[in-house]
């Protein structure tokens, strides 16, 4: 792919995100503005995350830009959608090698689905504890 195909690939990427961003706002009742963007994002942003500006949500809105998964995960939770399927648009559910279908993931709900994103984001360490814990877990059930 020579240079010109990838910044048109990157451009309609950011413009196909942002068509998904406005139609999840509109399907849950908002109107597609930046400064509503900007106070339902921060209202919903961790403690640890930098709140964002009305110029960062018009750029989600306007294909100038795709937030971080980190900012992705937010706005999925208050939009009620996959963050994959906001990201990537409907097709995203599978994985090339058809991992997602052999593990039974695309039959969990949202939240059971959010969870394992952000457990495997966790660094290995945290990961084995939390193995421990569920284990833990699943030995006290009768």
């Amino acid at each position: 792919m020579n240079g010109t195909s990838q910044y048109l690939s990157v451009m309609s990427a950011k413009q196909d995100f942002s068509n998904r961003l406005r139609e999840a706002m509109q399907r849950q009742g908002y109107k597609a503005s930046a400064t509503l963007l900007e106070h339902e994002f921060n209202l919903r942003c961790r403690d640890e995350m930098t709140p964002i500006s009305t110029q960062a949500a018009w750029n989600w809105l306007n294909g100038k830009a795709i937030p971080t998964h980190e900012r992705m995960m937010v706005l999925a939770n208050w939009l009620n959608v996959e963050p994959s399927t906001l990201r990537f648009g409907s097709d995203a559910q599978r994985s090339p090698d058809g991992a997602t279908d052999r593990l039974g993931i695309g039959q969990i709900d949202y939240l059971d689905r959010q969870f394992m994103e952000t457990y495997l984001a966790l660094p290995a360490v945290e990961r084995r504890l939390m193995q421990e814990i569920v284990r833990r877990f699943s030995l006290a059930q009768p």
